[in-house]
């Protein structure tokens, strides 16, 4: 799913080379070149201070460069920058071994015995599109297999992690020397997808293996919604996820968004300027972070 996506991009990559994968080559075409118009970003000023809230897509394109000017504008205006899960060079050898440690099945099981037939019949077939061996993947649960192949189908069309928008401004963030924080930790994020009844987990597999001939023409237009800043388009994927699987749609987005905003609220007030950065998908719709700050009395303004 286009707000799910790449939630695990860039660790999903340092675990695609260590399967050797195939090169990538090819680059998906999508327009980002007009500059006008609304941004996924929005502004909330507090007495002191102005908090930005900017919704991330967390695997783009070279395209996707240069970004609208209200999303540099809102970077340099702030003098603190938070992210959901820590990415500085320090954290990342932890959350690594995080993601191994939810997403590794205990020693003498493996991916083939908790599949269906109908599921290792379909990952069988998807296999030699990417040039990796069931083998390769059996020590890995059914979650991440779906993460790395989704992001390696993606990178095979010219989409990246390092790309994202949260690692781009971070990259910015470092070079300026500007504070860097977090709202949760790659073990909260990954929490989800641990706790996966194998029927749940099967289908989460199933899902992505049966949707990859779909996914880049889908990803082009939910992408494109997002730089425009097309709220009803955004709000639309979060619906379908919802009455797709409730449950996970509460744990996903719902339970998260409402962990934050504590944070999120205490910021606003302070003496600097915040700039967050969170999945586009947990700023829209009627549990997102932005109408939940409208319906605790904060005015809320689209950039």
């Amino acid at each position: 799913m286009f707000l799910v996506i790449g939630r695990h991009s860039r660790f999903a990559r340092w675990i695609l080379l260590l399967l050797a994968a195939a090169s990538f080559s090819g680059c998906a075409w999508l327009d980002f070149s007009s500059q006008s118009g609304k941004s996924t970003l929005w502004r909330v000023k507090g007495k002191t201070n102005t908090v930005y809230l900017m919704g991330s897509v967390h695997i783009l394109p070279k395209a996707a460069y240069p970004l609208k000017p209200a999303m540099n504008r809102a970077f340099r205006d702030s003098q603190r920058l938070v992210l959901e899960i820590p990415l500085g060079a320090e954290d990342q050898q932890k959350a690594l071994r995080d993601t191994l440690r939810a997403g590794l099945y205990p020693k003498g099981e493996t991916l083939s015995e908790n599949l269906t037939p109908e599921t290792l019949a379909m990952l069988k077939g998807a296999l030699p599109y990417f040039n990796i061996s069931l083998e390769k993947l059996e020590p890995f649960r059914p979650w991440l297999v779906s993460d790395l192949l989704l992001n390696l189908y993606l990178e095979k069309q010219g989409y990246s992690s390092d790309l994202g928008i949260d690692m781009h401004f971070l990259a910015a963030a470092q070079r300026s020397k500007k504070p860097v924080s977090a709202l949760e930790t790659i073990r909260a994020q990954t929490l989800p997808f641990a706790n996966f009844s194998d029927k749940a987990a099967d289908a989460y597999l199933r899902d992505t293996l049966s949707g990859l001939p779909f996914t880049v023409a889908w990803f082009r237009e939910m992408a494109a919604a997002w730089r425009a800043g097309n709220v009803p388009a955004l709000e639309a994927v979060v619906l379908s996820t919802q009455q797709k699987d409730r449950g996970f749609h509460k744990t996903v987005f719902t339970d998260r968004n409402d962990n934050w905003m504590p944070a999120i609220r205490g910021f606003i007030g302070r003496k600097d300027n915040y700039l967050v950065i969170v999945g586009a998908g947990h700023l829209v719709g009627s549990e997102g972070v932005v109408e939940q700050l409208r319906r605790s009395g904060f005015r809320v303004e689209q950039m």
